[in-house]
């Protein structure tokens, strides 16, 4: 990464935690911090729970997809995404670390091409994405049952809407997307944005060789009646109970907000914390104004954020923290790097 990107990513970075203090500064500070004191610890414990739910319901998605290609077990599927989240986390302006680190893991244990097990990580990427867009697109539509009196309702059932059917256009390009990644041009513009370890394991061959297997999980494997609809519902599944954490927070706050609400919140404030340079400062600083215009009070909304983002921050860094700790070992004896 050229200096001068580095350095417009750091900017954008400090900006949302700029946008994020200002933010709670107008929203009354000492308002926000009651509301945090008075939060129900039982309740809190809980949500943590469900933050923890959320990674064992992706492991078992992404180990079910691995096993398309190779025997794994869940335990070092989900090790190698806590690791990768916590590596994400740390280097916000590195957001593609996690997925190589995974990748690492994967391919060293499963004895995969590098580039494949990479494909795994992006495939596994993408049914995340398209499970946002599920329960995305769900939410935004129920939403609108728990919508202050005379609230517009118009940009709700147009994202709601806009998901849903993104969803069944992602369904149905798998394979036309698959046969046009064939041919030398895309092949060509895809080269600048790939690794050139995965090149290089093609050397020699045509563009598409090292393309191939690091599309293929994606684009060809699995049955897209059968096997895609599940890994976007299991994907569904682990964002909801993210959602599910949130508004247990919000329970512990003494405030119950609309799970639905909460959902379609917490997806459009995570896309763009994804889209900019790091989700901390960025996620929340979009999270707040989204609840407060559904409703919640600004001083319940941002103690509502600030302490689900704190616990989901706590289990990334203590579980993922010890979980790439462990990779180390896996990745030594390949010669890899787990830094």
């Amino acid at each position: 990464m050229s200096r001068g990107r580095l350095l417009l990513k750091l900017a954008v970075l400090v900006a949302c935690v700029a946008a994020l203090a200002w933010t709670i500064r107008s929203l009354d500070p000492g308002a926000v911090l009651r509301s945090l004191e008075g939060a129900d610890p039982g309740w809190l414990l809980v949500s943590i729970v469900f933050v923890v739910g959320r990674y064992v319901i992706w492991g078992i998605k992404w180990t079910r997809m691995i096993r398309r290609d190779a025997p794994i077990e869940v335990r070092p599927v989900l090790s190698s995404i806590m690791a990768g989240s916590f590596l994400n986390l740390t280097t916000p302006t590195a957001k593609l670390a996690g997925g190589f680190l995974r990748a690492a893991i994967v391919s060293r244990i499963t004895g995969l091409r590098l580039a494949t097990s990479y494909g795994w990580a992006l495939a596994d990427q993408v049914s995340n994405v398209l499970g946002y867009m599920l329960l995305g697109g769900a939410s935004a539509l129920l939403a609108t049952l728990s919508l202050p009196q005379g609230a517009d309702q118009t940009r709700y059932l147009v994202a709601g809407w806009v998901m849903l059917g993104g969803l069944v256009l992602a369904a149905l390009l798998r394979r036309p997307v698959w046969r046009l990644a064939a041919h030398p041009r895309p092949a060509r513009w895809l080269a600048r944005i790939t690794p050139r370890r995965f090149r290089q394991e093609a050397e020699g061959k045509s563009t598409a060789a090292w393309l191939a297997p690091m599309l293929r999980p994606t684009l060809l494997a699995g049955s897209t009646v059968k096997d895609v609809p599940q890994d976007i519902l299991l994907a569904c599944a682990s964002w909801g109970s993210m959602c599910v954490a949130n508004a247990l927070v919000f329970k512990a706050l003494g405030a119950p907000v609309s799970v639905f609400a909460v959902a379609f919140s917490l997806i459009v404030a995570s896309v763009f914390g994804t889209v900019t340079p790091g989700g901390v400062g960025a996620t929340e600083a979009a999270l707040i104004p989204l609840l407060i215009a559904q409703g919640v009070p600004g001083d319940v909304a941002a103690a509502g954020a600030l302490l689900h983002r704190a616990t989901y921050y706590a289990v990334i860094l203590v579980w993922g923290g010890i979980s790439l700790a462990g990779t180390r070992k896996v990745l030594a004896s390949s010669g890899a790097s787990a830094s």
